[in-house]
């Protein structure tokens, strides 16, 4: 009996080992597969930061070049010392459905230029966004419907999309207007240029020559967050946002010769909403930034 009870317990014990085994295999099989996995996403994430943060060193050279000496750039972006963005409502401001530049002034030409630029790579965008969530709609309906990862990767795709439209909206109505194009000048390069520091924090991140977290870290702390800070909770809120609410009045007054009233008011109000709801995703996304899973769990 204690010869059947030991043999027992050894085969108990042996089933023990081999089943612990098998789901130790199976945990650095799941192991190994999200590593591949990461391995595998993480070289288009980043070539998508590489050409994102070429995109937008060029337009932000390119803005800061064209528009660093003119009267409505403020100084906290590198203007000179006079630059107030009161100044962009110093013209008349109209709308001609004939040509929408009625109100001419020496750098025109170029706000022209770089609001189609800005536009075009938000269009662009959004068509991407388009096919690939039809991409990842047709695949969704091969897979197991309630696979959680198809569906937050659908949704990863649907928010930049709405991201990039919202952009488009403001950019395509500020283009009309001759105040609101200098000043949503100031806005995009504000923008962009906490975007490329946020681009090269990914590409940190992503680079499979760059193992080392520490420098991630870093750039994170010391470089990322006091750009963002400065850019999208300083200059956007007291500078551009502030001067659609208080220096832009009498531009409107003057914008009511011509629109009816009511249309006015209804103007300056969507300007106003849009440009806050731009504000609370920034203030969002702080959160998101300085809450960054890859960080902390670096930590």
């Amino acid at each position: 009996m204690r010869c059947k009870s030991t043999h027992a317990l050894s085969s108990d014990s042996l089933q023990n080992f081999v089943n612990s085994k098998i789901i130790q295999n199976k945990r650095l099989g799941r192991k190994i597969t999200s590593a591949s996995n990461a391995s595998l996403f993480s070289g288009p994430r980043y070539a998508t930061s590489l050409f994102k943060f070429l995109y937008l060193f060029g337009t932000t050279t390119f803005a800061w070049l064209a528009f660093h000496s003119a009267e409505f750039w403020p100084i906290y972006l590198g203007g000179l010392r006079g630059g107030r963005t009161r100044s962009c409502w110093n013209l008349s401001g109209n709308v001609n459905y004939s040509k929408f530049d009625s109100d001419f002034d020496s750098k025109n030409d170029l706000l022209r230029y770089y609001f189609i630029i800005q536009a075009s790579y938000h269009l662009q965008s959004i068509c991407f966004q388009i096919l690939a969530s039809l991409g990842w709609f047709v695949l969704a309906k091969r897979e197991d419907k309630s696979n959680g990862s198809m569906r937050s990767s659908f949704t990863n795709y649907i928010r930049p999309f709405l991201e990039h439209l919202f952009a488009t909206v403001i950019i395509g109505s500020a283009f009309l207007f001759s105040g609101l194009r200098r000043l949503g000048a100031v806005g995009m390069y504000t923008m962009d240029l906490s975007g490329l520091f946020l681009q090269g924090f990914e590409i940190c991140l992503h680079a499979p020559f760059l193992s080392n977290r520490k420098i991630c870290r870093k750039v994170h702390s010391f470089v990322v967050v006091p750009a963002y800070l400065y850019c999208r909770m300083f200059v956007f809120p007291f500078i551009v946002i502030y001067s659609v609410l208080f220096e832009s009045k009498e531009w409107f007054d003057q914008l009511g010769h011509i629109l009816p009233m009511s249309g006015t008011d209804i103007l300056y109000r969507s300007f106003c909403v849009l440009l806050l709801s731009v504000q609370l995703l920034n203030v969002i996304y702080l959160r998101r930034l300085l809450h960054h899973p890859q960080v902390i769990s670096d930590l």
